[in-house]
């Protein structure tokens, strides 16, 4: 069992001619985004204006045979590989959960439906150390890229895989939320108007601006401290959230919060924040977001990135997570100048 300890955070910096892919990798590698924010100088608001992205979820009902013979009837594997899909309203630590990411099929199955199968798993790391086999999660993940060559060769996990879908839980209905594609969309639709208890609805959002007036700021400029380390990561995310402490005109109950009366400011200057909230945000959309910021020549911008709790992969190299401590899967980035610094923030138990 994954003992029961605190978030922790992974940070490193650096300038960023020698780290040219810090942040970017970091961020493509980020599975499950639903909230992006990138807080920049209201002077220099001009530079990043211009910004225009509509993004679009497809929020649907139906059975896992129904969403893998959607899926595996999309012909480019560039495509299936754009598709992240998560199924919600459920605990990824106790019940069953399903996930598609880079093409990677991930379900995290219980015990009593998992013996049923006849798939090949391992145990989940939240089940490690139980001793009745009706608590534990065992973890099967399936490469849907090469699906159907593994199924003409005759692979267990392959062939066994629509067995158990048509079978074993034929009838279970799973809310899914995705990133949508043309051809998943359109497969999607067709085969969800057969279903009687399907429903299949889309969600658009859109990056958004808002001016977070007059606020203290600290000094920006990286340092190899862990106090400045500390204090700059809570800086930015009381900007992310639009933090009135931030301000020089904050009526916080100091019952409530001092961090007004605690922030070292230097300056005070107007801040911009844009935010993308409200669905899986595409991994595309967030990379253009930083390359226009990178690349605007601004004094300093900061950008985080809250991953989706209930998922049953962490950020990183598709491990396992949960969220026992809250499900801490975020990333936050300062670059100022030549210089940056990320954060990592994980739960117990992952590993970015």
């Amino acid at each position: 069992m994954v003992s029961d300890i605190t978030a922790h955070c992974h940070v490193t910096g650096g300038e960023l001619t020698e780290h040219k892919k810090g942040i970017e990798s970091t961020l493509r590698s980020h599975n499950f985004v639903n909230k992006f924010n990138l807080i920049i100088p209201k002077s220099e608001f001009n530079k990043l204006s211009h910004l225009k992205l509509q993004s679009e979820n497809i929020i649907f009902q139906g059975t896992l045979s129904i969403l893998l013979k959607c899926v595996l009837n999309i012909t480019s594997n560039e495509e299936l590989k754009l598709v992240k899909l998560l199924s919600v309203d459920t605990d990824v630590s106790h019940q069953f959960t399903i996930s598609i990411n880079n093409a990677i099929l991930t379900m995290k199955i219980p015990s009593e439906i998992y013996f049923k199968s006849g798939l090949t798993g391992k145990l989940s790391n939240y089940s490690k150390g139980g001793k009745k086999n009706n608590s534990q999660i065992f973890k099967v993940t399936i490469d849907l890229s090469n699906f159907k060559e593994d199924f003409v060769n005759n692979n267990k996990n392959a062939v066994r895989l629509l067995w158990f879908a048509d079978n074993v839980v034929k009838d279970q209905l799973f809310k899914f939320v995705s990133i949508t594609t043309p051809e998943l969309a359109q497969n999607l639709s067709e085969e969800l108007d057969q279903g009687t208890s399907s429903f299949l609805k889309t969600k658009q959002f859109n990056l958004q601006n808002k001016d977070l007036g007059v606020c203290k700021i600290p000094n920006l400029k990286p340092q190899n401290d862990q106090d400045w380390l500390s204090s700059t990561l809570e800086w930015i995310t009381y900007a992310s959230i639009s933090g009135p402490q931030l301000s020089s005109f904050d009526t916080t109950d100091p019952y409530i919060s001092n961090y007004a009366e605690l922030l070292e400011s230097e300056i005070e200057e107007s801040l911009v924040k844009f935010e993308i909230s409200g669905g899986l945000i595409p991994t595309s959309d967030i990379l253009k977001i930083y390359d226009e910021a990178k690349d605007a020549g601004l004094k300093w911008f900061a950008l985080s990135c809250y991953g989706v709790k209930d998922c049953n992969v962490s950020f990183g190299k598709l491990n396992e997570h949960g969220f026992k401590n809250n499900g801490e899967n975020d990333v936050v980035a300062l670059v100022s100048g030549a210089s940056f610094v990320l954060w990592k923030i994980v739960a117990s138990g992952d590993t970015a």
